[in-house]
């Protein structure tokens, strides 16, 4: 395995992971689009404020006018949206995001697995394929019930232009039949985890940590030198058991209509 990075360097690389991913997203979703400047990129994929997120990931070389930015490109939009950055980071960007309005709204835990120590084999009775267009429905039938999502919404997100982006999704089987997932998106050496997903009724067997462990996994074989994934509340302590340190939690911030 590869020697640890430093946290300060994990975390950095990570929040370009995860700023990368909602590009990706955007990408990939019908009418998506995303507005990009240095240290920043603001996805816009949806109707609602949670399909429309900005990711800080660096310094803002003027926070005020970058931040203006961002919100007339929502505007134009029409679309609510959050800023997301770690907590503590860049303070001159956080005093930017409350002079101009933005008001905090949740904490997301942003986690990574440095060093990522030795992989557990594949649970047993679990076989995991990667997605194809063949599986695709049922990919996106699974990420809808897991999460609560309506399937207008999921048809919305996830288009077949997933199948070449640069997410890799991965979908297990359980007695032949299709119940939870995972994705991989790879950057700079991070495998990020992203769409851990399980059905209710299969919840409680380890399916999602077995997914998790199997993104990892094929992150490592592409050359990734740590794991990194922004938690839920269910799934915060699985990926504490697993060894995921929660260095890197981002505030959410919202803008109030008016």
């Amino acid at each position: 395995m590869p020697e640890p990075l430093s946290d300060d360097e994990a975390v950095r690389l990570a929040d370009l992971n995860y700023a990368n991913a909602f590009r990706a997203v955007a990408e990939c979703a019908k009418g998506g689009k995303f507005y990009e400047e240095p240290g920043l990129v603001a996805a816009l994929t949806g109707p609602i404020a949670w399909l429309n997120v900005t990711v800080v990931h660096d310094a803002l070389g003027d926070p005020t006018a970058a931040l203006k930015r961002v919100i007339d490109f929502y505007r134009e939009a029409g679309t609510p949206f959050v800023v997301r950055i770690r907590v503590g980071f860049e303070m001159e960007t956080q005093r930017a995001i409350q002079e101009l309005g933005l008001k905090p709204a949740a904490l997301l835990p942003g986690m990574v697995l440095n060093p990522v120590g030795e992989i557990p084999p594949l649970a047993a009775g679990l076989e995991i394929v990667r997605l194809d267009a063949e599986r695709f429905t049922a990919y996106k039938e699974i990420i809808g019930a897991s999460f609560g999502m309506p399937p207008q919404v999921v048809e919305h997100l996830m288009t077949s232009a997933m199948l070449d982006s640069p997410l890799r999704g991965y979908l297990g089987y359980v007695d032949g039949s299709p119940v939870t997932t995972s994705a991989l998106i790879a950057t700079d050496g991070v495998a990020g985890v992203y769409n851990v997903a399980t059905l209710p009724e299969y919840r409680g067997r380890g399916l999602g940590e077995a997914m998790t462990w199997h993104a990892v996994r094929e992150g490592m074989a592409i050359g990734c030198r740590f794991g990194s994934l922004q938690a839920s509340e269910m799934g915060r302590p699985v990926y504490a058991r697993m060894g995921f340190r929660d260095i890197a939690p981002y505030e959410t911030f919202t803008l109030p209509v008016a």
